[in-house]
């Protein structure tokens, strides 16, 4: 892509996610990421002392997350950190040793529509089980305060599928097709 020319807009890096990828931009001006998934690392020993809270994230923390995950770069004039931080219905934050290290939200209208987002772990404590329980904890708020009827919806990127299917989710191959716009 490179030699051709090709406008790139992320590097090739690896991804805590198991993935290996790199982002161009076609002369459309259309994104696209090219991703390939490596085997999963060996099982490491769950993370003992983890506290789990239903709290928002501080503005700090919230950079700190999407910094350390490759998404700082989705910030812009409108799409803040502080507004990031109070748009969410609930955030889970899975803190260890008095710091955050792991969160996952749910915003949405609160009636219907619950979304949920955000779901990161700092790369140094994944594939300890905090996101598992940092997910357990917010299914646990779905089934006290979502309505029945109402829809959980979630997006996440190619090498996750298995880990929210253990929550519920399904994915296309049942049906369901994730669309969104970027306004």
């Amino acid at each position: 892509y490179v030699r051709r020319g090709v406008e790139i807009e992320s590097e090739l890096e690896h991804k805590p996610w198991t993935a290996t990828e790199f982002s161009v931009v076609d002369p459309n001006g259309v994104r696209l990421r090219f991703a390939e998934f490596r085997d999963k690392p060996e099982k490491k020993a769950a993370l003992e002392g983890v506290t789990y809270r239903l709290r928002h994230l501080t503005k700090e923390e919230h950079e700190q997350f999407y910094r350390a995950v490759g998404w700082d770069g989705s910030y812009n004039n409108e799409l803040t950190p502080e507004r990031l931080c109070q748009s969410p219905l609930v955030t889970v934050v899975a803190e260890y040793e008095g710091r955050a290290i792991g969160a996952a939200s749910i915003s949405g209208n609160g009636v219907e529509a619950f979304i949920v987002r955000d779901v990161i772990v700092l790369p140094e404590y994944q594939g300890r089980g905090v996101g598992t329980g940092v997910m357990k904890r917010l299914m646990d708020w779905t089934e006290a305060n979502v309505p029945k009827g109402a829809n959980v919806i979630l997006q996440t990127g190619g090498g996750a599928p298995s880990f929210y299917e253990g929550f519920g989710f399904i994915g296309t191959d049942k049906g369901l097709l994730g669309m969104y716009f970027t306004r």
